[in-house]
């Protein structure tokens, strides 16, 4: 029997008929497979897995013509079902003869002919313009929007645009349907009204009503500001004065956005007479609504009467600010003397000759040797809650930086994964607390002290650099840069500057040795590794040539997701006013000198 006529054997119709959502429709259609499948009648129950499988994939990116599913779980390298497992020519024949069959099936019919559109060998247009046709069928309310026809309508949108001039026609009805749905929900759904406009605004429909939905947003922000409903307040006025501003209502848009600041402010007033986790947190606001008053254009700010606004939120926030210092308790360690450590790094650089100083600045170990480090860790005891649970370190904006998995407390294979991963992370650990007292203890105390008596410029660093042979020719001027910059204090300069440099020195002295630095790619196209890449474990000549101290202090310093990363922060943008000035770019300032005296060093020596 083939597939067809076995789902004709079946109450499939009554199954996808009922279903509101793709969960729902995948369930009542696996149902009713089990039931013929109790029954020994393995066609019908094949034919219904296959429809599931097929309702069971969920949206993952709308915007994608060819992979806008996922599967809806994945475990030890299984999952459920993706477009993947329906590539197959049975399959699609047995799709192609029932997308007939499912013009009273909305949900159905739009999954299968989108999947016969990507997978297709031969596209057919009837298959594209099915699944948009049902997909627009599915209503646009509150009751149903959430979690499946908000995706299915996007997608409907999306393969419209990818049809060009053949879907122009479709786009034009979704656009009125959109502005249909948001005039009616505007009676009675002031959140799913934002929603829509939201929604709307990104895909550049309705510009010729803007200016009534502007208003529309307006007003319902108002009454949820009244409702103390802030979050969705501040959201609806976000809206508003976009879409006054795509009307070309420059005025309305700036009273928006000030309504936003004045909705912040009632946040903050309210929570702040609602108790003290409230006041720790209201300053917050109150400063974010100042931020907002000041980004409004000096011209009108007294035609908005903001002054005075601006006045008494910075009052609020200064007497908010002492009220929820005064609710801290302080949390006291162990402080650390660095007393003789400040008098001896001060002592290092009391010469006359400001080169002898740098070279004692640089001859000072900072106590970091891997192989020490490795060992320590190996032979200390292992804590029980760190050794059961994994640890996870999370960058100060919140990104999952490293994770640690846990190792129980059984004996450690040093080969496995877990266990390098888990060395990683306590090395890490143990490294930036060495970087910190190093830098607080010895570099910082030795620098500010050369400022009081030594004068040094931009062309003594550049100099320096000139004669190291460590610098590679041609970026004397650069480095000699960077090192200015740090002595200078001026860290966050310093350290997007050298972060490329000591990329470049590596990469310099691994071409010398003759190591192959670049990627060629399948169309003969030769690109650069970076220094990830050129000092891995695969790359040996890296050790060899600059010594396992040093190898491990730039792939820890520069390299690593663990720990600072310097490289791949500077690289995209990530370090800010604070922490490109922190110790760890101090460090790695210290650490370019070091490597530049080293090479004087190791020249002086083979002489």
């Amino acid at each position: 029997m083939n597939r067809k006529d076995a789902l004709k054997n079946t109450k499939w119709r009554v199954a996808a008929t009922s279903a509101t959502s793709y969960i729902d429709l995948s369930e009542s259609l696996q149902t009713l497979g089990q039931v013929h499948a109790d029954k020994g009648e393995k066609d019908e129950a094949e034919v219904l897995g296959l429809l599931s499988s097929v309702c069971l994939m969920m949206f993952s990116c709308t915007n994608s013509t060819n992979e806008p599913y996922t599967p809806l779980w994945t475990m030890n390298g299984r999952s459920s079902a993706t477009l993947g497992y329906f590539e197959n020519e049975g399959i699609l024949n047995f799709f192609n003869d029932i997308f007939p069959l499912l013009n009273k099936c909305p949900l159905l019919k739009a999954r299968i002919g989108d999947v016969l559109w990507i997978l297709a060998p031969k596209k057919e247009f009837k298959h594209a313009q099915g699944a948009i046709k049902a997909y627009m069928s599915l209503p646009i309310d509150q009751s149903s929007w959430y979690g499946n026809n908000d995706q299915a309508w996007q997608r409907a949108i999306t393969f419209t645009k990818k049809l060009g001039n053949g879907g122009k026609s479709h786009l034009i009805k979704i656009e009125v349907a959109f502005y249909d749905a948001f005039t009616k929900a505007s009676k009675s759904h002031r959140k799913f009204t934002q929603r829509l406009a939201d929604l709307m605004l990104m895909e550049g429909f309705s510009e010729n009503h803007s200016e009534t939905i502007a208003k529309t947003l307006d007003r319902h922000a108002k009454k949820l500001s009244q409702q103390n409903e802030f979050n969705w307040a501040q959201e609806g006025f976000r809206l508003a004065a976009e879409w006054h501003e795509r009307a070309g209502n420059h005025l309305e848009s700036f009273k928006a956005e000030v309504a936003i600041a004045d909705t912040l402010v009632l946040e903050a007033d309210f929570k702040r007479d609602s108790g003290t986790n409230g006041i720790l947190v209201s300053g917050e606001l109150y400063d974010r609504a100042l931020q907002l008053y000041r980004n409004i254009p000096n011209e009108l700010r007294g035609k908005l009467r903001l002054n005075k606004k601006i006045q008494n939120a910075s009052l609020e926030k200064e007497a908010t600010n002492k009220q929820a210092v005064g609710l801290m308790r302080p949390h006291e360690i162990e402080a650390i003397d660095y007393r003789r450590v400040h008098l001896f790094a001060k002592q290092l650089v009391q010469s006359e000759n400001p080169l002898q100083c740098l070279r004692n600045l640089t001859a000072i170990n900072s106590g970091f040797d891997i192989d020490n480090f490795e060992n320590e860790i190996r032979t200390k005891k292992r804590g029980f809650f760190r050794s059961m649970f994994s640890s996870t370190q999370m960058t100060d904006t919140g990104q999952i930086a490293a994770k640690a998995p846990s190792i129980g407390l059984d004996p450690l294979d040093p080969e496995t994964e877990e266990y390098k991963k888990w060395m990683s992370f306590q090395l890490h650990q143990r490294y930036q607390i060495m970087v910190n007292l190093h830098v607080s203890g010895i570099v910082m105390p030795a620098l500010w002290e050369m400022h009081q008596t030594k004068r040094l410029t931009e062309r003594f660093f550049v100099n320096l650099a000139y004669w190291s042979p460590t610098i590679p020719e041609g970026r004397e001027y650069l480095v000699g840069k960077a090192l200015y910059c740090g002595y200078e204090l001026d860290f966050s300069t310093a350290i997007h500057i050298l972060s490329p440099q000591i990329e470049n020195i590596v990469r310099t002295h691994l071409k010398q040795s003759l190591v192959n630095t670049r990627h060629t790619d399948r169309n003969g196209i030769d690109t650069e590794k970076g220094l990830s890449s050129l000092t891995g474990k695969d790359v040996p000549e890296f050790e060899s040539i600059f010594g396992r101290d040093i190898a491990a202090e730039i792939r820890m310093l520069f390299c690593e997701g663990t720990g600072p990363n310097l490289r791949n922060n500077v690289a995209h943008g990530l370090l800010d006013d604070s922490s490109s000035n922190s110790p760890f770019s101090i460090y790695a300032w210290w650490f370019l000198l070091k490597i530049l005296f080293r090479s004087f060093q190791k020249e002086n020596e083979d002489a």
